[in-house]
């Protein structure tokens, strides 16, 4: 047991040697004997020798180390019809998507590592449209997405972080990465830092961005280019992306000036072994 800097108290336990689970625990101080009492509030953290939380998300999600795999063939209009889908998907909102009893809608690393989309806010047994966002979230098809919520799993979470695991195993969704990883057919899940590694694309110049690229920031944010127009204050980048914020929660369509994306530290990258 410890006590965390908040006051809280959790028991952990060893999974493995590099697995330890968190329970958050209360004291019972009406028994004669005070006994420590579950909560329900429980997260599980992984260690890694670099200290690194991204590397613990493609642990996580089985992602090989030595990022060895070969990307597979694929064309552009392929990444495109694979990003609309996930626009186009639609889903029922059930109530063990909603809410867990068990599960508090608090985002409190370490213990407390769930926070429910607000875009799903009261809308229990109603229609929704995109994938939810999940910190973390990968699925390979809208399939698995589809079985995962009709099986109960909690619809997404927006509770992120980087100094620890935010991940909640009864969560499913898509996180900015992983979505990109399912739209580029990537095979496994990868980070927005690992994206960017020569084995699963190339660096290119922001004149030669094009539909199917992405626009990724390294350790931050990764997004998918659907088009490039020309406007008033410069080029527009309409993406496809799975973002935390509130209009969004999940996938969604937005569009940025280059000049800001540029501003931001965003690079543009090009997957490898693309078709055109």
């Amino acid at each position: 047991y410890t006590r965390l800097t908040d006051g809280r108290i959790v028991g952990m336990s060893f999974v493995s040697r590099d697995i330890v689970t968190l329970r958050e625990i209360n004291i019972n101080q009406q028994s004669a004997t005070p006994k420590p009492v579950t909560t329900g509030a429980s997260a599980t953290l992984i260690s890694d020798e670099t200290g690194d939380a991204l590397s613990s998300l493609e642990r996580l999600n089985g992602t090989p180390s030595a990022l060895g795999v070969g990307m597979s063939s694929v064309t552009t209009e392929s990444i495109l019809q694979r990003a609309r889908a996930a626009l186009a998907f639609k889903w029922t909102l059930n109530d063990k998507n909603y809410a867990n009893e068990d599960i508090p809608n608090i985002c409190e690393p370490p213990t407390r590592i769930w926070k429910r989309p607000q875009r799903l806010d009261g809308k229990v047994g109603q229609e929704v449209t995109a994938p939810p966002y999940r910190w973390g979230g990968y699925v390979r098809t809208m399939s698995e997405l589809f079985a995962g919520l009709a099986s109960g799993r909690l619809a997404g979470s927006v509770c992120t972080c980087r100094n620890a695991n935010c991940v909640q195993p009864k969560a499913i969704g898509q996180d900015c990465s992983g979505f990109v990883s399912y739209a580029w057919n990537a095979g496994n899940y990868y980070t927005t830092r690992s994206l960017a590694n020569p084995r699963i694309s190339g660096s290119i110049t922001w004149s030669n961005l094009a539909p199917g690229d992405i626009v990724n920031s390294a350790g931050s944010h990764v997004r998918l280019v659907e088009k490039i127009r020309s406007g008033p204050q410069g080029r527009v980048i309409t993406v496809i992306e799975s973002t935390t914020k509130r209009i969004c929660g999940g996938v969604c369509r937005q569009s940025y000036l280059e000049s800001e994306l540029v501003s931001q530290g965003y690079k543009p990258y090009r997957r490898t072994n693309l078709q055109k």
